[in-house]
């Protein structure tokens, strides 16, 4: 009785393939590093590169320059009041067309338009204490919100820019 032997196995190499597997892996891997070096660099949540500040002499803003679309972020502005009774301060109406603002402490006591702006009105009891106003907004467009602040009546407006991811 005779045993049969299997056939030769046939194997079909394709180096083009694996090769092509090779790039994929090697790309997927630099991918991956770059987004791990953007998290950190706080290009995707809070880090060094995710907040901004611009100031002028009497005037400062602390900002979000990267943030979500219809999350809650903080915009602090640091003034200081030429004098007793009231500051006014303006924002630029086309910024706050692309923000909801959800609450201002100290809440203004009142709110006036100007043209392009909106200029909201605080009761200030003491000039050289500084005047801190905390405004908490959710974007409510995509891509780039120019904003621009100032003291009516009072030096150059600052100027900044935020980016919101979808």
């Amino acid at each position: 009785m005779e045993v049969s032997r299997p056939r030769r196995l046939q194997l079909d190499e394709h180096i083009e393939f694996v090769q092509k597997s090779w790039r994929v892996e090697r790309a997927a891997t630099w991918v991956l590093v770059a987004v791990l070096i953007a998290a950190v660099a706080g290009l995707l949540g809070s880090g060094p590169l995710s907040s901004g500040e611009v100031a002028t002499g009497r005037l400062r803003v602390e900002y979000p320059r990267l943030s979500r679309f219809q999350s809650s972020e903080r915009l602090v502005i640091h003034a200081a009041p030429a004098r007793a009774g009231e500051l006014r301060l303006w924002l630029d109406r086309a910024y706050l067309e692309g923000v909801r603002i959800e609450t201002m402490v100290p809440p203004p006591v009142r709110a006036e338009t100007a043209g392009d702006r909106v200029i909201f009105v605080f009761a200030v009891s003491d000039a050289a204490a500084p005047f801190a106003l905390h405004v908490r907004l959710q974007p409510e467009r995509i891509g780039v919100l120019h904003g621009r602040i100032g003291l009516d009546g009072a030096g150059e407006p600052l100027v900044f820019r935020q980016f919101v991811y979808p």
